[in-house]
């Protein structure tokens, strides 16, 4: 890997850190993760596949050193012969045996090096894995509070537009307005009314995802949250070599 960055200035940039949703100073959105990062299958699976490059990398380097393969046994063998009594005989015995490869051409250790690859390979495989379930996860729960947000502010046009329907309904009754105003604000109020159900449905969804993501069943699951604004958003300073 090169030594430095290219891009000049980058020393005095935002350091991006394993642990970087934890700037966002939000104690849910850091539960969440830490539920996710112990229990989701798919890390699971990639802290299993390690596991098994690591015993790969132990059967291989085993190779190098002599192999010791050491049995013993025991037996016992009775007859009776026609009309006469039994009678038995016991033996034991045990055998040691070592033997060694000599590399000479140097298979065994190009076996060594290929499985401690692997075991690197694995090992980028699962960081990978780890940090696109930490993406999913963040991005999840802002997805989250930013629909909850949106549906807040619906709500309260809504509450809006229903008293304005009221004084223009009033105003229409003793000829203020015309039929065609009064018609506008109640098509106003209706598509209103109308765009709740969808970001309803589609912060349900979230939710379920953000659910399954963390290894937990949908149901009975919620986020506390309520809206972006509780969140410490950090500054990305210029220069970041991204």
């Amino acid at each position: 890997m090169p030594a430095g960055w290219t891009e000049q200035g980058a020393s005095d940039a935002v350091a991006l850190t394993r642990d970087w949703w934890r700037t966002f100073r939000s104690d849910e959105l850091s539960a969440l993760i830490d539920a996710a990062l112990r229990a989701n299958p798919d890390m699971a699976i990639a802290a299993e596949r390690v596991r098994q490059a690591e015993a790969q990398v132990r059967i291989a380097g085993a190779t190098l050193f002599p192999a010791l393969d050491f049995s013993a046994g025991t037996a016992r063998r009775e007859t009776r012969p026609d009309g006469g009594r039994w009678s038995g005989v016991d033996s034991s015995g045990a055998s040691l045996s070592a033997s060694y490869e000599i590399d000479l051409w140097g298979g065994i250790a190009a076996g060594v090096r290929s499985a401690e690859s692997s075991l690197r390979a694995t090992r980028f495989d699962q960081e990978t894995v780890r940090l696109t379930l930490v993406a999913g996860v963040a991005s999840g729960y802002f997805q989250v509070l930013s629909l909850r947000g949106r549906l807040a502010i619906l709500l309260e046009n809504l509450a809006i537009a229903e008293r304005v329907l009221k004084v223009v309904d009033a105003r229409a009754r003793f000829g203020a307005v015309s039929q065609l105003d009064l018609a506008r604000q109640q098509a106003a109020v209706l598509t209103l009314r109308a765009s709740i159900p969808p970001l309803e449905l589609q912060e349900r969804q979230t939710l379920y995802a953000l659910a399954i993501l963390t290894g937990k069943p949908p149901e009975g699951f919620e986020a506390a949250g309520s809206s972006m604004n509780g969140l410490d958003v950090p500054r990305v300073a210029p220069g970041l070599p991204a």
